[in-house]
């Protein structure tokens, strides 16, 4: 991705202080972008900021708590909102609900916007999220705010690549979608998974006798 892209746009981070967040704070960063990180750990968000550089600014902040959600609602226009913090229980759900509530107005007198949740790992939570991902898209759509969610995949090796994506990879796929790249992408899900709903395929793939695929005569279809 070019560095050019995303370089000037003010982006808020929630859960930037490990993990995914941290990961797509960093890719931000480096592309030029102005970063907000926010974490309920004040400990945890100092060293954040330490390791991200001079570019970065951390508020402690909990999105159980709508206080705080207010508050970073009310921070330096934001560009771009990503939601990353692990949502655990209906009080978080509830907190990304209203800080994109809050950031949207703004966004929509600015010119628009990007928008891209973290789907969490607990499936009424991820259903719901993703549900409001596509609400917000068509509701906000008209309006040049573009909306989408990524969704990791679990960890193991059930999957086609056999392998756990790193935070890298999935803030990779974030950037792409927060970036003119994804101009006419919104109201998607895009899931960083390794091949998660073809694993069970990969298994029965494995069990086969490999030497149809080294055997000219023997290539057939996987029927």
């Amino acid at each position: 991705m070019s560095v050019a892209e995303l370089r000037g746009c003010t982006a808020l981070v929630t859960g930037g202080t490990s993990g995914i967040g941290l990961a797509t704070a960093q890719l931000l960063t480096h592309a030029g972008s102005h970063v907000i990180v926010s974490d309920e750990d004040p400990d945890r968000g100092k060293l954040a900021a330490t390791r991200l550089g001079s570019g970065t600014r951390f508020l402690p902040a909990s999105l159980a708590d709508l206080g705080d959600v207010d508050f970073l609602a009310r921070q330096t226009p934001i560009d771009i909102l990503i939601a990353a913090a692990v949502i655990a229980d209906l009080r978080l759900l509830q907190g990304v609900y209203f800080l994109v509530a809050a950031v949207a107005p703004p966004m929509i007198r600015r010119g628009g916007g990007a928008i891209i949740n973290v789907l969490p790992s607990a499936p009424e939570f991820s259903a719901a999220l993703r549900s409001l991902t596509r609400t917000w898209a068509a509701e906000f759509g008209p309006h040049g705010i573009r909306v989408n969610s990524v969704a990791p995949g679990p960890p193991g090796t059930d999957n086609a690549l056999g392998r756990t994506a790193e935070p890298s990879e999935i803030a990779a796929a974030i950037a792409f979608l927060a970036s003119p790249r994804a101009s006419c992408i919104t109201g998607t899900t895009l899931s960083v998974d390794g091949g998660a709903a073809i694993g069970r395929t990969r298994q029965r793939v494995a069990r086969t006798d490999r030497s149809r695929w080294t055997d000219p005569g023997r290539v057939t279809p996987n029927l």
